[in-house]
Parts: C-alpha cells; sequence; structure tokens
C-alpha cells in the first residue's frame, strides 16, 4: 500500500507458534499493514524498496485510519507483568522483520502478551520465541486470501 493502490495485498490473520523444550510461545497476528510483507526470500526487494519511495507523501490518499498490525502472543512460562511487556515489545522486532517498511505512522500497530505461568523459562528466551513467532505468523498471511 505505501507504494500506492497498484500494490496493496488483501489483508489476513496469522497463526504460528514456537518451542523450545517445554516451552511453547504462540502469536494470533491480523495483518493490514501499509508496508509490504517480505517473505524473507530476497534481501535485494527491500534494498530496492527503500529506495522506492513514491512520488506523493501520502501514498494512501487521505484515508489512513483502516492499516494496522495487531496481535496477541501467550506463552506458557511463568511471567510478570512487567515481563509480558518486554515480550510484547520482542513481538514488534517480529512485525518489523516481516513487514517492510515497518511501523508507518499510518499503521496503529500494537501487541499484547500473556502468560499462563506453566513452565519457568527466562523472559529472553520467551522474547526470542516470541519475534520468531510473530515473524512467522505475519509472513504465512502472504497468499492466504488469494484464489
Amino acid at each position: 500500500k505505501w507504494r500506492g493502490p497498484g500494490h496493496a495485498i488483501d489483508a489476513g490473520l496469522g497463526i504460528a507458534t514456537m518451542t523450545d523444550g517445554e516451552l511453547a510461545v504462540s502469536a494470533v497476528v491480523a495483518v493490514n499493514a501499509v508496508g509490504d510483507i517480505d517473505d524473507g526470500s530476497d534481501p535485494a526487494r527491500i534494498r530496492e524498496g527503500a529506495s522506492a519511495w513514491p512520488l506523493t507523501d501520502d501514498p494512501l490518499g487521505a484515508d489512513l485510519s483502516t492499516n494496522t498490525v495487531i496481535g496477541v502472543v501467550v506463552a506458557n512460562a511463568v511471567l510478570n507483568a512487567g515481563q509480558c511487556l518486554v515480550v510484547a515489545q520482542g513481538a514488534h522486532d517480529g512485525l518489523a522483520r516481516a513487514v517492510f517498511p515497518p511501523h508507518m505512522r499510518s499503521d496503529g500497530d500494537g501487541f499484547v502478551a500473556a502468560a499462563t505461568g506453566e513452565v519457568q523459562a527466562p523472559v529472553d528466551q520467551v522474547r526470542m520465541l516470541a519475534v520468531v513467532a510473530v515473524e512467522t505468523a505475519i509472513r504465512s498471511t502472504i497468499g492466504s486470501l488469494e484464489g
């Protein structure tokens, strides 16, 4: 969408779970980003995209309010509220790995995280799995609404 209506793709819902031993981290992400969903197969595509800014500063016209990437990350780890915030922040890193350009001012990106309290795990390990779960969930939406 950021390159104009001719490049817009349909939105989708992505779900992914990453595990490490007993630890499981799942992400459910609703994707309707201004940026392109990057499947990770061609790093040159990102470099080319960075130099392909549209001629207008407003590629979507007047309606900038309908775009977002929102999601929830749930881990079976024992985490307190502050640690859940760290995991939610990691979810944004996953978004930045799967959407280019990420966090456009016309996107309303947001993530929340929750923990079920079943497995002891370092918060950084949970965050790492959250990054990959969100990235994978977003990328799983590619082509999900085609034909």
